[in-house]
């Protein structure tokens, strides 16, 4: 029987706050169970300056993002032990992101801008200034990326219900470059367990994607 590697599983999820340590344990536990290859996790509330541990023997390396004064806006990233991390370079702006020649682009997270209001929001229509949507297009497409769950739900509509907004909307996304789309085995939308958002996982055939290349 041919040997079929695991595929290369990304997740992204709304926390909405990792500083209570059972949360964290439950967190890692969760990750390893799903064979979670990499997460990009929303809201982590850790404070400025002194984010707790947030690591295990599966998941070694552990990049914490602190905003200044909006603790919600708090992420962190989370790498499994058989992935060989290294940072070359760190880059904050997408002129810096559209820099890198090699490897694998992958961007993941809570963007609270529903791309396609028509079918990623209940309302139909998008309450985000019509400016701001549009930025965001332009950026995805000037970095060649596309909304991975949407590339294989075309027509789907899948979303979570947001309590202060009083409406259903999809917010959460994984990007990933138009290149490298022919490499995606699965795209699916989970339960809202840890927050109101829904997390998302992207599976990715990994010899396809990243046999002879390195993430970014």
């Amino acid at each position: 029987m041919a040997y079929v590697p695991d595929p290369y599983c990304v997740l992204t999820m709304n926390c909405r706050g990792l500083n209570i340590p059972e949360r964290r344990t439950q967190l890692l536990q969760d990750l390893f169970k799903h064979r979670i290859s990499m997460a990009f996790l929303q809201e982590t509330h850790f404070k400025e300056g002194s984010a707790p541990l947030l690591k295990s023997k599966h998941y070694p390396n552990a990049i914490c993002s602190n905003h200044p004064t909006a603790c919600k806006v708090r992420v962190a990233i989370l790498l499994e032990a058989k992935l060989q991390f290294h940072e070359m370079e760190s880059a904050r702006q997408e002129w810096q992101l559209s820099s890198f020649t090699e490897g694998t682009l992958i961007l993941g997270g809570d963007f609270n801008v529903p791309l396609h209001p028509l079918v990623d929001q209940s309302t139909g229509h998008s309450s985000n200034a019509q400016g701001a949507l549009r930025s965001m297009q332009k950026s995805l497409q000037n970095l060649r990326l596309v909304d991975c769950w949407r590339s294989m739900h075309p027509g789907d509509k899948e979303s979570h219900y947001s309590v202060v907004h009083r409406r259903y909307s999809r917010i959460d996304y994984i990007f990933l470059q138009q290149e490298q789309l022919a490499s995606v085995q699965k795209v699916k939308i989970g339960a809202a367990l840890w927050s109101d958002h829904c997390p998302v996982t992207l599976e990715l055939d990994s010899d396809h994607c990243l046999g002879s290349s390195q993430e970014r």
